[in-house]
């Protein structure tokens, strides 16, 4: 399935330019370095093999979840702020086969 400029865009911007943003941030450190801290004591739980498996499976699947979500609201937002500087005349969408483009 080939990708759309949209997507691009936002695998761009959320992939790169905003993780480097968020090293900067002091609260997403704090974040991180609480993860790793319960990371380190999940590790020590001493659970079997097929537990710790599946607490990891979970615990991707949210990730999964999550980068999911942050995505589709990044590409909405994007084509909201299209759609309003389309409205204030800010941007006229070009029209392709006699239709006015979709966002």
């Amino acid at each position: 399935m080939e990708k759309g400029v949209l997507d691009i865009l936002v695998e761009h911007f959320l992939d790169k330019k905003l993780e480097s943003a968020m090293k900067q941030d002091d609260k997403f450190k704090e974040l991180s370095n609480r993860i790793c801290e319960e990371g380190d004591k999940f590790e020590s739980l001493g659970m079997d093999e097929e537990k710790h498996d599946a607490a990891n499976r979970l615990i991707s699947l949210h990730i999964a979840s999550i980068d999911f979500y942050a995505k589709t609201a990044y590409k909405q937002g994007f084509k909201d702020c299209l759609s309003l500087f389309k409205e204030i005349g800010m941007i006229e969408m070009p029209k392709l086969h006699g239709k006015s483009e979709k966002l």
